[in-house]
């Protein structure tokens, strides 16, 4: 029987932090970094510092210093923290090669996927909760494929719809661009309904400001991201979304479910790409 103390203090990361620490983009970043870690000084040694954030609110120009401190601290513990500003980065600056990139809105599920990670010996956690079917509104048909094959791909069953709201849903998908005009309207008309079935909206949105996220909040969305989106911040998001509705359920084993899953997604006949061009197509569009 093990003699340790039932409440053992917890070991609080160490990190650097490069970079202003202000902002309506980098500052929510920082303040959630905060909770969680002890930052040292930033001119500290790297040996023992579990992570050096790199915060940028605007494109870098002269990468070379950036260069540096990544190997100095080495490519799996470092990461680019990207501002509103530097959405147009190919266009008036230069990414740093090597160095994993994170823009603002995504830090949350970033960080917490990097929190799992330095937590091996915890003990491991509940199967997340997954969406049995999630229902996708968009205009775009190739995105909506790209969103169906990533998700089938992940055995959960998804629908493009543009019709029917939450109807049946377990979660939505409302994807739009800047969140002007009509498309407010829209949303607002989807979350409104997705609150009266229980059931979460994430708005995909292209380069959202940190005012069109308060915005569409404001209006009733669970998550908001930005596009182009990777499957794995779509997962997260997704699983963090079916906390909020007691119609998520406990998987055990989600294989278990791929085959029911399959048949009741709406992959039809004139879906043909093949998956690996579709995820292609989900990270670029």
């Amino acid at each position: 029987m093990s003699n340790s103390p039932a409440n053992p203090t917890v070991h609080r990361p160490t990190a650097r932090w490069i970079g202003p620490t202000g902002g309506d983009d980098i500052g929510p970043c920082w303040r959630r970094l905060n909770r969680d870690v002890h930052f040292v000084e930033a001119a500290t040694d790297q040996r023992g510092i579990d992570l050096t954030v790199l915060a940028c609110p605007r494109p870098l120009v002269d990468t070379d210093k950036a260069q540096l401190l990544l190997e100095e601290a080495g490519a799996d513990r470092f990461v680019q923290l990207l501002g509103v500003w530097c959405e147009g980065e190919g266009r008036t600056g230069k990414p740093v090669p090597g160095a994993e990139r994170v823009f603002w809105h995504a830090w949350p599920a970033w960080q917490r996927r990097w929190l799992e990670r330095l937590s091996a010996d915890s003990i491991s956690p509940l199967p997340p909760r997954l969406p049995q079917l999630v229902r996708i509104d968009t205009p775009d048909g190739e995105l909506a494929k790209a969103l169906i094959a990533a998700l089938v791909d992940e055995d959960i069953a998804a629908v493009w719809s543009r019709t029917s709201l939450a109807a049946g849903a377990d979660a939505i998908l409302w994807d739009g661009a800047q969140l002007s005009g009509r498309e407010a309207d829209h949303l607002a008309a989807v979350c409104s309904a997705g609150r009266y079935g229980q059931t979460p909206v994430i708005a995909l949105l292209d380069f959202p400001r940190p005012e069109t996220v308060a915005a569409a909040r404001a209006l009733g969305a669970a998550d908001v991201l930005g596009k182009p989106l990777t499957t794995e911040l779509l997962l997260e998001s997704l699983i963090a979304a079916m906390r909020l509705t007691r119609r998520s359920r406990v998987f055990d084993s989600p294989s278990r479910f791929t085959a029911s899953r399959r048949r009741e997604s709406s992959v039809e006949p004139w879906y043909s790409l093949h998956t690996d061009d579709l995820r292609r197509r989900l990270a670029t569009h």
